[in-house]
């Protein structure tokens, strides 16, 4: 970590299922334990406490998804720039980024906080929280965003560790942070009786540990991915880099995430168990669909650099193996998922009305879950063959307009819950369609560079 070397994970040689698995399952292991936190909450709080807290944990998640989307962005653009200054062995230019990175990101973070803080009751109430959660929705979102500082800290600072080829370390740090979490949840929930304070309390305190773990490794690299306290500035040049990618990436990952606070909003009219139950359904499919996520950026990598070093045929067998393994998994896992539907749901809360609401969600969405394997995997050829901009422009069509459209024109005509269910096939058929059309278009070649 400490020289100007670049390390670089070669996809181009060995058999192309294992090499393409072996570079998903650290990425895998990480993003699974991000998902067990959210999973933790709301099984700790949904059994000790019931459907109400349940329902206000999870009424929050939109807000707090949209957050959290905002430091994952932050982290990415600060280790794609630090890598940047790596390859082309930019002395100097190394700790500006890391410096002016970890600066920006902690005005930020501190602006998001306080904002967080004192908006969080009127965010709450405009998205139409039913009353008998609003209280302890708004004291969950408060405490969460109070401790989000160190959330967007860690992030940042993991992409700085990341840039300097080590992630092993950060990724103790979460598995510690994760254990924490679950063993505070059970002692602050089901113990002290603190309520959802509780949960939001094990989460935060958990997220400052790892973020004061990953501070400590920065702190002690002597090298140029070292963090000087005393060094912290911003420059010109690296802000001016920050900005430029930091715009695309906020857009998009806004366009994802924005339609879920509007589709929460209908589905707050229908109550507490609603929420609750389709609350549930939904943290499922998170932890579902973060397999082809991952297999899909993975498979992103691999094409990519096969492409640029001109191994056609390989990637051309390697677009085969990354349709057929992410559609039949994801198929099988929505199988299943619509088989014990119910049991997933009373894993959270085994009130009655909660599994009934949770278990229909399950059961509408779960056999189109192909859909989604297809487009992460379509989406991330595109991109390893120069397509960037169209798969985008799919997304935020089909994921962004077309589910704001269907609200707006659906919503009011028909005011029925199935209507939260089926936005999601609905939407994922559409973007199918487009990428079905560009993939049959799709020529393995070397990617295609801007006109100068």
């Amino acid at each position: 970590m400490s020289s100007l070397k670049e390390k670089i994970y070669s996809l181009t040689n060995g058999d192309i299922k294992e090499t393409i698995v072996n570079f998903m399952v650290p990425v895998l292991i990480g993003q699974l334990l991000n998902q067990i936190y959210h999973i933790a909450d709301a099984v700790i709080v949904g059994q000790a406490l019931g459907m109400q807290e349940l329902a206000s944990v999870v009424s929050a998640a939109p807000l707090l998804f949209l957050a959290t989307g905002l430091s994952l962005v932050l982290a990415s653009v600060t280790e794609e720039l630090i890598t940047e200054c790596f390859n082309r062995k930019d002395k100097d230019g190394v700790p500006d980024a890391v410096h002016t990175s970890v600066l920006i990101s902690l005005i930020i973070a501190v602006i998001v906080s306080v904002a967080g803080y004192f908006l969080a009751e009127g965010m709450l109430k405009l998205m139409r929280t039913p009353f008998d959660i609003l209280t302890d929705a708004v004291r969950y979102l408060r405490i969460c965003f109070a401790g989000y500082w160190a959330m967007l800290l860690y992030q940042v600072l993991k992409g700085v560790i990341h840039a300097g080829s080590d992630t092993k370390g950060p990724l103790y740090y979460l598995m510690a942070s994760v254990v924490l979490n679950i063993v505070l949840d059970l002692v602050f929930v089901m113990v002290l009786r603190m309520g959802v304070s509780g949960a939001a309390y094990a989460t935060v305190i958990s997220q400052i540990l790892s973020m004061i773990l990953v501070l400590k490794d920065v702190l002690k690299e002597k090298g140029p991915t070292g963090l000087r306290l005393s060094s912290l500035r911003i420059s010109k040049p690296a802000a001016k880099e920050i900005s430029r990618m930091l715009g695309p990436a906020l857009l998009q990952d806004f366009a994802f995430d924005f339609p879920a606070v509007l589709i929460q909003i209908f589905i707050n009219d229908f109550g507490s168990a609603a929420i609750a139950g389709i609350g549930a359904a939904v943290r499922t499919e998170e932890f579902i669909f973060l397999f082809t996520d991952v297999f899909a950026m993975s498979g992103a990598a691999f094409l990519s650099q096969n492409i640029a070093a001109g191994e056609y045929k390989r990637a051309k067998k390697a677009m085969s193996f990354l349709f057929v393994t992410a559609v039949l998994f994801i198929e099988i896992a929505g199988i299943l998922t619509f088989l014990f539907a119910p049991s997933i749901i009373r894993m959270y809360c085994p009130h009655i009305d909660v599994v009934h609401f949770g278990s229909d969600r399950l059961r509408v969405v779960s056999l189109f879950y192909f859909l989604v394997g297809f487009c992460h995997v379509s989406s991330a050829i595109m991109r390893a063959t120069g397509r960037e901009r169209q798969s985008m422009l799919v997304m935020v069509f089909c994921w962004f307009l077309a589910r704001i459209l269907l609200l707006a024109c659906l919503g009011n005509v028909l005011h029925v819950i199935e209507l939260a269910y089926w936005i999601y096939p609905m939407t994922w058929s559409l973007s199918a369609g487009f990428y079905a059309y560009f993939m049959l278009k799709t020529r393995i070649r070397k990617p295609r560079t801007a006109k100068k």
